[in-house]
């Protein structure tokens, strides 16, 4: 009896399986996508086949289907408009106003977000000290008086300007005094060594030359491009005038300073220029760049070119953005 009752069972087996196996090979739909999420989910499939397409979206979009993928918000609101701020807090207000930062803080005089400021016994953020004439201007020797030479009817400063305030007292910006990008005047000493200011003075961008407040001291101004034509005639022409300008010999200037004699007194040295493109400067002791008054476009400027290897002098144009040297001349009524 027992062993009849274990065949039957036997038996039975082998027909469910049959009937499995049969429904798998003859039941299209047997095997299938049985996520009731995915997109192409069949209430007919017996098994997973791993074949499932995710849905899209918060609202289940399923390609074919004609409405909007909709997504969670912040908050969790399928399709719903709340957004994390600057400060990671969903339907934020951001930083506040006034403030630099999440926490509240401002930007001290510096720039520096929280920043605390000109350093104890410091006159600006780069940490230098008042000028040894006590001028009240911080260093920039400001309070130089600037020697004059008379060329023809022009009376030119002698050495190239190493201003750091404009003419009403307003500080020129440097990289660490520029606080947004609404102020584009800047200057820049060759190599941020103070050895190069005191030699060749600043490196000026055409913003801080143009500007209305006045880049030269009181009785002086920028000249403009017309005002070197008449010195650079005065003096021959460009095809000799370049020599006449230069300081003799090669303490400052490069090897061989072809024609330099300063014969005129000018005294110009090669304080060569900053190229903003790339952040760079580039020809100091071989090339003197100075800037005009003029502009030539609303992006570029004129200017003039003097080299260890010539003695011409040379007109031509920049880019607004990069710094060069500034010479003033004095206004015609204070000659």
């Amino acid at each position: 009896m027992k062993r009849s009752v274990l065949i039957l069972y036997i038996i039975f087996f082998v027909l469910q399986c049959e009937r499995g196996w049969l429904r798998k090979i003859s039941d299209p739909n047997y095997n299938g996508c049985t996520d009731k999420n995915a997109c192409n989910y069949n209430d007919l499939s017996y098994e997973d086949d791993g074949s499932c397409i995710p849905t899209q979206g918060c609202n289940k979009w399923c390609e074919g289907d004609s409405f909007e993928i909709l997504e969670f918000d912040c908050a969790g609101e399928c399709g719903g408009s709340e957004e994390v701020d600057e400060c990671g807090v969903c339907d934020g207000s951001g930083i506040p106003d006034g403030a630099c930062d999440c926490d509240g803080n401002v930007l001290d005089e510096c720039c520096v977000c929280g920043g605390s400021g000109i350093p104890d016994g410091a006159c600006d953020c780069d940490g230098n000290i008042e000028d040894e004439d006590l001028d009240g201007i911080c260093d920039g020797n400001d309070g130089d008086s600037y020697e004059t030479v008379r060329i023809g009817e022009q009376f030119w400063m002698t050495k190239n300007l190493k201003a750091t305030h404009y003419k009403n007292g307003d500080k020129i910006n440097t990289e660490n005094s520029r606080c947004d990008e609404l102020s584009n005047d800047m200057y820049k000493v060759y190599d941020n060594i103070f050895l190069n200011q005191t030699i060749y003075g600043n490196l000026y961008n055409w913003y801080a030359v143009s500007d209305d407040r006045g880049i030269c001291p009181e009785s002086f101004h920028m000249p403009t491009n017309d005002e070197w034509i008449i010195l650079i005639d005065y003096l021959g022409g460009k095809g000799v005038a370049g020599g006449k300008m230069k300081k003799m010999g090669t303490e400052y200037w490069n090897s061989p300073n072809t024609g330099a004699t300063n014969e005129s007194g000018f005294t110009a040295l090669p304080g060569g220029f900053f190229l903003e493109s790339d952040n760079s400067f580039n020809d100091l002791d071989s090339y003197a760049y100075f800037w005009t008054n003029s502009a030539i476009s609303g992006i570029k400027a004129s200017t003039w070119i003097l080299g260890f290897d010539q003695e011409v002098v040379d007109d031509s144009e920049s880019n607004i953005t990069n710094g060069m040297s500034v010479r003033c001349i004095k206004d015609d009524d204070n000659q």
